[in-house]
């Protein structure tokens, strides 16, 4: 499509350039610059225009008022072929992703983000909504999908700022999860309440009302009666961060907010932070498993392949140590020998480390993402999706590069087994059960969600995506030929993130939002589920299998599982 760029000169924008779709506008991204624009793609791929959500002329310039660089404002017009102001551009961010993806447990380790990291970019976010109000601002709508964090986790990007309210252009919209019960208007009282949710979310990986009350069920009763999770009769997951990783300004200040209703800005200044390792907990016995620890290491464990172990600091085989492991390493594995190769992105291109020789791999190939599943490496660069390669020679590795797929690159992510992209809005899902095959299937019913966590392993797909600040869990499960699947739908979840293995044996061990194991057939159509609740195993595991063996992680510490009675 044709478009100008009011003061600039003309630009096109195709598909291969589109970014997502939500809400009111699409975004696309060119040479470096983002094109919001109001409307919609139709059935046809043809883009309809609607020019009356078009932001004021006099709204982008008071939003001009804000100079802090990460916050994403409007900048100059989009005028359609008819010059009709139809959207604005504003500054790309290529490696960005949405900060609720931070708030589980598994994105953590798999990153080596640590409650340090987290503080930090809570206090980025706090600084940003400050100016914000010095500007005579307010952000309204404060929710979680309104953040982006770059690769580094070093900053927080504010993003669609033409719904913040200025002096003369009131807001109209706000997320139910973040909606101040006690207020009637917004205020800078109700942007920091919304600052202190987020912010929860993100040191502590839950909202603040959610967890198990006895009484008050739901989000309108706990925030009314002011119960949050810091209450001694609320139940926080185990998959949560514990409260010793929260400054002790910070907590007092929660506090105040969440339980004593009080509406007031966040401590300005951090005194002898200090934010300890969490301490280890040793299982207190099971009802349902007989539990048996194998294996300790230095550090969370974040896969197992075979006998080789990868932590968020080294490489084991077995339970002996033979290297160090990278933030942001993923563990493959030859395909005889199951020889371990460390694979991760410097300076946007692979690098491949034989972990035994100690010697990285003579393969450069440009990538901007990678994704390890069952042993096997998988790149994105562009718009192609490819399959790094392994060959076992008698004194060393051989590695190449196979294109398997070909996606949208900017409007797709990777995540544990598949490649999940919209096109111009229509979900698809890229699953990759084995080496060399790739199988592109559509998905409405995720159309009109975004995805935040996803998982597939052996015909299962599970994914945590969020619509209108709720988060939901999906279980799809794909015939052989992965064109028809079945779908269990679990809703408004907490976001703990997706956490199941696939036995040999065709058996699903799933752990869920209440911290219960779900066990169940990979078989498509087939109905049936146990949920057994264990007090041996909590949200704190992550689960992981070996041939028929279902195995789970706690801590520093790798266990093996069997069900000793049948629930």
């Amino acid at each position: 499509m044709d478009l100008t760029v009011q003061g600039k000169g003309k630009i096109t924008l195709s598909k291969t350039d589109f970014k997502a779709a939500g809400g009111e506008g699409t975004v696309f991204v060119k040479n470096g610059i983002a094109y919001k624009l109001y409307g919609q793609s139709d059935s046809s791929g043809k883009f309809i225009f609607s020019p009356k959500k078009m932001i004021s002329l006099g709204k982008m310039q008071e939003l001009a008022a804000l100079t802090e660089p990460d916050i994403i404002k409007p900048e100059q017009t989009l005028l359609d072929p008819r010059g009709t102001p139809v959207g604005y551009t504003m500054r790309a961010l290529p490696d960005a992703i949405t900060l609720c993806q931070t708030f589980t447990k598994s994105f953590r380790d798999r990153s080596h983000l640590t409650p340090d990291h987290m503080l930090k970019l809570v206090q980025r976010l706090q600084a940003g909504v400050a100016h914000v109000h010095e500007k005579g601002l307010l952000i309204v709508d404060l929710n979680e999908m309104n953040f982006l964090v770059d690769s580094t986790f070093s900053s927080v990007y504010f993003i669609d700022v033409d719904s913040y309210q200025t002096p003369h252009f009131p807001a109209t919209a706000i997320m139910e999860s973040i909606r101040d019960r006690h207020s009637t208007r917004f205020s800078t009282g109700t942007d920091w309440f919304a600052f202190g949710i987020v912010s929860f979310q993100m040191l502590l990986g839950i909202h603040p009302y959610k967890g198990k009350h006895d009484k008050l069920k739901t989000l309108d009763e706990r925030m009314l009666a002011n119960i949050s999770v810091l209450h001694p009769d609320v139940k926080m997951p185990g998959a949560c961060q514990p409260l010793s990783v929260v400054p002790p300004v910070y907590l007092e200040w929660y506090k105040a907010v969440f339980e004593r209703g009080e509406r007031v800005a966040p401590p300005e200044s951090l005194t002898a932070v200090v934010v300890p390792a969490p301490a280890v907990k040793r299982l207190s016995g099971s009802d349902n498993f007989l539990i048996e620890e194998f294996g300790s290491y230095d550090g969370q464990v974040i896969v197992c392949v075979g006998s080789n172990v990868l932590t968020t600091g080294s490489i084991y085989a077995g339970t002996h140590r033979i290297g160090t492991a990278d933030a942001g390493s993923v563990l493959a594995v030859t395909p005889t020998q199951n020889h371990p190769v460390l694979g991760r992105i410097r300076n946007g291109r692979l690098v491949l480390t034989d972990i035994l020789r100690k010697t990285e791999l003579p393969l450069s190939v440009a990538a901007d993402e990678i994704m390890a599943t069952m042993g096997r490496l998988y790149l994105r660069h562009g718009d192609l999706l490819q399959e790094v390669s392994l060959t076992e020679l008698p004194t060393k590795i051989l590695a190449g590069v196979e294109v398997v797929g070909s996606v949208l690159g900017q409007a797709t992510q990777l995540f544990e087994g598949l490649a999940v992209q919209s096109l111009l809005g229509a979900a698809y899902v890229g699953l990759l059960p084995s080496s060399g095959n790739y199988y592109e299937v559509r998905v409405p019913e995720l159309d009109e969600y975004r995805v935040i966590d996803a998982k597939f392993e052996r015909g299962v797909l599970v994914i945590i995506g969020v619509k209108q600040g709720i988060y939901d869990r999906l279980v799809l499960r794909f015939d052989e030929n992965y064109r028809l699947y079945d779908l269990r739908r679990v809703e408004d979840v907490p976001l703990v993130g997706v956490n199941f293995t696939v036995l040999d044996s065709g058996v699903v061990a799933l752990l869920n939002e209440n911290e219960e194991m779900e066990l169940f057939s990979k078989a498509r159509g087939n109905a049936g589920v146990k949920v057994v609740p264990d007090r041996g195993i909590g949200g704190d595991c992550r689960l992981f299998s070996r041939g028929a063996q279902t195995l789970f992680s706690r801590d520093a510490s790798l266990y093996k599982i069997t069900m000793q009675k049948t629930p």
